[in-house]
């Protein structure tokens, strides 16, 4: 929690990775702004994200929990609205597969998002701007007071 005040207080927007097995965390998080599942169109981990969907709404209420599909495929079996009713809660992105381009990005240490006609690039951008309050084409300059974050934790 204090490691999450300071960060807060230096950076505009700060994300965490957490494990979903370590539900202890929960009590640590309680300052954040949104909290994002991600997921695949697997039934065991739709089923999962359902379980602990239903604890992060008690906590954090409806409006702060939302699901992130990653490795999106349209032609799957389970589609984005299976996911909705199942979890219980909204798709805020759907993020399409594109393993060779995020490799590839990976390998030569660039940011996905500087990707040119990337699909991938523009669905994080969107969920970017989508969970820091803005509109979908609206860019926001850093804050003055605050550093721009360097990383993701």
């Amino acid at each position: 929690r204090q490691l999450l005040d300071r960060l807060s207080s230096q950076y505009d927007y700060v994300v965490l990775d957490m494990p979903r097995s370590d539900l202890g965390l929960v009590d640590s998080i309680e300052p954040v702004a949104a909290v994002c599942l991600v997921l695949n169109q697997e039934l065991p981990t739709v089923r999962r994200a359902s379980q602990i969907a239903s604890l992060l709404r008690q906590r954090y209420g409806k409006d702060r929990v939302g699901a992130v599909v990653s490795r999106y495929d349209a032609r799957a079996d389970i589609g984005q609205d299976d996911i909705e009713r199942v979890g219980g809660l909204p798709v805020w992105a759907v993020l399409p597969s594109d393993y060779r381009r995020a490799v590839a990005a990976a390998n030569v240490g660039r940011p996905i998002v500087a990707e040119p006609n990337s699909r991938l690039a523009s669905a994080i951008q969107d969920l970017s701007r989508k969970l820091a309050g803005m509109a979908p084409d609206e860019v926001k300059e850093p804050a003055k007071a605050k550093r721009r974050a360097g990383g993701i934790l």
